[in-house]
């Protein structure tokens, strides 16, 4: 996989962990997944120029200013340790998910959810 591709993707899967943690105000409130992704990362990251720009991306999960120089910052990360391409791609495999759903008709209501202690409410 290439290494724009990878760091795309953990962009990707970090941006909804990030939004639960700002959502929960403090990592101690928010679930053991977001805090299991966001904790992996941190350990890779550390002492590196990627640290900060995670810590700016999980300050501010909204502002794709900050999301863009995580994964610059990443990418560049990648490029210099071949290891951590290896971990980061097998880190992804084991932790992604996808959910597909498809609607035939009209007036059709769809949700769907991942996870524990979650609730939908459809109207």
């Amino acid at each position: 996989m290439d290494i724009v591709q990878l760091a795309q993707q953990a962009i990707a899967h970090l941006r909804p962990e990030f939004t639960i943690l700002a959502a929960k105000a403090a990592e101690s409130a928010a679930g053991e997944t977001a805090k299991q992704v966001v904790r992996w990362f941190r350990e890779r990251v550390k002492g590196t120029p990627a640290e900060p720009a995670l810590h700016d991306a999980l300050t501010h999960p909204d502002d794709e200013r900050r999301l863009t120089i995580l994964q610059t910052q990443l990418e560049m990360l990648l490029e210099e340790r071949e290891s951590l391409r290896h971990d980061l791609a097998e880190f992804l495999a084991k932790t992604s998910h996808s959910q597909t759903a498809v609607t035939q008709g009209g007036q059709n209501k769809i949700a769907q959810v991942s996870g524990q202690g979650h609730t939908i409410q459809i109207n």
